[in-house]
This record gives C-alpha cells, structure tokens and sequence, in this order.
C-alpha cells in the first residue's frame, strides 16, 4: 500500500485504487523499471491511502501499514525530505508536483522503488544475521584488504584488546602480537594474500593477560579474480597449547624413565648376575649375600626412579660422600678398577638420587678409564669431584658427553652423563668436565651445600679399595703404600 500526502484539493478517498495491477514477486529475480510492463500473475495490486498531513504518514509507517509515501503538491520536495528524515530512509519517497492523469506511471514507479527498498531490507536483514552471528562466535573474525588493512571484524576482536571501532580500523595483522611473534604473522598474512593457506601461531597481550592465538588466512577475490585481500578467525588456543606441552614433558619423562631403567639397572644386574658366577663356580654363600644386596639396589633404583617421573619431591638428609662413594662402588661392576675416597665432607642430598649420580660417574670412568683404571673421590669448596687416570675427554667433546644418546663405546648406550647432569640439576647443582691432575676425566659437581657442623666419621682416610668378584684378599692402598684388604664379617673385602 502507498501512502499519498496530496497537497491538492480534493483529497481522494481512503483506500482509493491508483492503479489496478498486480505487484510484481519480489522473488521473480526480474529486473523493474518505471516503463515495465504490469505483471499479470494474479498478485494483489497496490492501493492507496490518502492522508492529509505528513504527520499521518509517520504514523503509517511506523505502523508497518505502508511501502511507499508519495508526495503530491508544489512544495512536494520539501515535505519528502522531511518524511525520509523521520523515518530514517526506511521507506522509499515520491515527490511530484502534481499527478496530471500520471498514475499508471506513478504505479509503475511506486512498483519498483518497493520492490528495491524490500530487497535492501532484505539484505540488511540477512547482514544483521550475519553480523550477529559472527559476533556470537568465541573466535575472533577478520577481514584484511589487498594493501594488509583491517576492514571487518567482530565484536570479539574489540573484546580482547578493548578497543573500539575506531581504533581497530586500518590496523595491520601484526601489530597486535608481540615483538617476537610479528615477524611471523606478516609473513603469514603475505602468504595468505600470495594464494596460500595460512596456519600460525602468535602470542598477544590481551584484556585477559597474555594469549595464543592459532591464526588462519585465506585470499579473497571478486568476480573477476583480483585479489581484494584475506579473511581468517583468530582463535585461542593457549589451553590446548599448555596441555600439548603437558602431555610432551609426560612423554619425555616416560622416555627418560626407560632410559634410566635401562641404563641404570643394568649395572647393578650386571654385578648380581657376576655374583651369581662366582657362587656357582665357588659354591660360595658369601657371594649369594652380595647378589640380594645388588637385588635390593635394583629395587631400590626403581622406586626412586618412579617418584621421579611422578614428580614426586625427595626428602634431603645429611649425608655422608664417603659412605655414598663407597656404595656406589659397591653397586657398579669395576673389575680390576680402584677407588680412592679422599672426601670427609657431609652434604644435603637426596642419598639414593646422590648414589645413583656417583654409580653413573663410577660406571663412565670404569668403561672410558682403561683397563684398571683409578676413581678418585674428594671434597670441593663448594661440592665434590669424582676423576680418573684414563685417556680423559677432549675439550671440544666435553659439552657433548651430556647429550643424550652421546658415547664413544661401541657397547655404551649414551646415558649415562646425561642422567649425571640431570640428577644434580634436581638437587640445584651443576656439573663441569675438565681434565684431571693425572690426565684422565675429571667430573666437578658445584653448588653443593656442605655441612660445616659435621665431619664424616664414617671414612678414617684409607683411600683405595680394589674390587673384583672374589671380594676378600684383595689389596688396599692408602698413602703409605699397599696392606691387606679389611674383613667386614662376611668374607668381603671393603665397599667396592
């Protein structure tokens, strides 16, 4: 229906038919122009409703009741400003100075500024959607012209940076991540404008503190296939990144697990399997002893390796280097190897997680040392160093031993040191290589705390013990020279 403000006398009559012909369907997809022919589909056609003042106008089209306002009258112009102004353009409006038998054209005229204005509020209608229901969506939408520019984007955008419209127009992609991420994203966006699509991830100071973003990025282009820039939603994914991360430490704590196990419990299987030997080619039951003890080592490695892969905090205790030097050895195969303990000191330490450090440097010194090589344990200001007499470690390979997987030795799995340096950085302490006084290896743990109250009275000084599978009659050194090796009550030598 149309409204008609007639500003000549007399009016017609409301509900007066202008033109008796069918509305055209909207959903036609046909072209309207005023010299169109009616369509004679059977639609129902336009009528009119006269109304004296504009006033009355307002009213109808806020009401809903009408399409169209046309303006008759000399100072029609004027008054269809005045309508369009009051209803914010939401109707189309005809203004003519007088009607002169034109109301066939006037119909067709009013047929498709309807038509028109009901299709623009159809797209409005269908962009408020969409517009709605990207503002709807947790990730952040964007659209970015050819020259890198920011265009679109929802509601979410201006939530997590705070900003508004205005200050969000015409920003470039990176400049919303950090200093070491921008590289990154612009690289990202200049693919994505190349043709490419675009995966990356970009932290951002946002509202909420710091932010991961997965970012995506793929070109658009019009009709006739010139590039008009890149669209992509931004989307957090800092949890999923954190439990990624969560899931590798796991991982690589499952891993080191094994490679502990397998490294660590080979040593003391190798001595309880050496024990083993000897009982049966001695039919001694002294060596059955020192299989049990070797066994208990086992046991006990896997417990403490188990609370370590949990996460589990060890308790510390003083303890003394002596009497862990000593065990250590005890647990290791050493062959034809002595040891000399000149250590008196007491330490803060984990004691199991302190014996498997000393067995592993034990282990290395006795595979790398030769064939009888000599251990020497003894106090540091600040920590303990464990060296030998062997071919030592050249000095651009000293970095390298750490590494896992890192050996020289065609039966040596790389482990070993690794697991050094990792057990002394849980206890806080660092591990330096150098070269010791008589040219072999030389392992420095610093950052030690001492005991300056205590001294070790577990240790009388006595500082070589050789060890092998026979364990008694073995030969012992101290400064003075050699002297048989002390009974312990078992028919074992010392510790070895």
């Amino acid at each position: 229906m149309a409204a008609l403000i007639d500003g000549l006398a007399p009016y017609p009559t409301v509900g007066e038919a202008v033109e008796r012909e069918p509305s055209p369907s909207l959903s036609s997809g046909t072209g309207c122009t005023p010299d169109a022919e009616p369509a004679s589909d059977g639609a129902h056609p336009f009528a009119v409703r006269t109304v004296e003042t504009p006033a009355a106008a307002y009213t109808a089209a806020e009401t809903g009741e009408i399409d169209c306002v046309v303006v008759v009258g000399a100072n029609a112009r004027t008054v269809a400003e005045s309508v369009e102004k009051r209803t914010e353009s939401r109707l189309p409006v005809v203004a003519l100075t007088a009607l002169d038998g034109r109301g066939r054209e006037l119909c067709r005229r009013v047929r498709c500024l309807v038509e028109g204005r009901r299709a623009e509020l159809a797209l409005r209608s269908e962009q408020a959607f969409l517009n709605d229901a990207l503002d709807a969506l947790d990730d952040v939408f964007y659209v970015y012209d050819a020259e890198g520019r920011l265009i679109r984007w929802n509601r979410r955008l201006n939530d997590v940076f705070g900003l508004d419209d205005v200050e969000l127009a015409g920003r470039r992609p990176e400049s919303f991540f950090v200093e070491d991420d921008r590289d990154r994203v612009l690289d990202a966006a200049r693919e994505a404008l190349a043709g490419g699509d675009v995966v990356v991830e970009a932290e951002a100071e946002t509202e909420v503190g710091r932010v991961r973003f997965e970012l995506t990025g793929r070109r658009l282009a019009d009709d006739d296939g010139r590039v008009v820039g890149f669209s992509g939603v931004a989307r957090d994914v800092t949890s999923r990144r954190r439990t990624t991360e969560r899931l590798t430490q796991e991982n690589e704590n499952l891993e080191a697990f094994g490679r502990v196990l397998t490294h660590d419990l080979r040593n003391s299987l190798g001595v309880a399997v050496g024990y083993l030997e000897q009982y049966r080619e001695h039919d001694d039951p002294t060596e059955l002893r020192r299989v049990a003890r070797a066994l208990d080592r086992i046991s006990e490695i896997i417990d403490e390796v188990g609370r370590s892969s949990r996460g589990e905090p060890a308790e510390r205790s003083v303890v003394s280097l002596s009497t862990i030097a000593r065990a250590a050895w005890d647990a290791v195969e050493t062959h034809d190897a002595l040891l000399v303990v000149d250590a008196s000191a007491r330490v803060e330490a984990e004691p199991q997680r302190l014996q498997r450090l000393f067995e592993n440097l034990v282990h290395n010194a006795v595979e790398h040392g030769g064939p009888s090589p000599t251990v020497h344990v003894g106090d540091l200001p600040d920590g303990f160093f464990v060296d030998d007499d062997g071919p030592g470690i050249p000095e651009p390979e000293r970095d390298a031993v750490f590494r896992t997987g890192y050996t020289t030795s065609p039966t040596g799995t790389g482990y070993g040191l690794g697991i050094v340096r990792e057990l002394a950085a849980m206890h806080g302490w660092r591990v330096d290589v150098t070269e010791s006084d008589r040219g072999g290896a030389r392992f420095e743990v610093h950052g030690v705390t001492i005991d300056p109250d205590e001294n070790d009275t577990d240790w009388t000084g006595e500082p070589i013990a050789r060890n092998d599978t026979t364990g008694a009659g073995e030969a012992r050194e101290t400064a003075g020279g050699r002297e048989p090796a002390a009974d312990d009550g078992d028919g074992e030598g010392q510790p070895t």
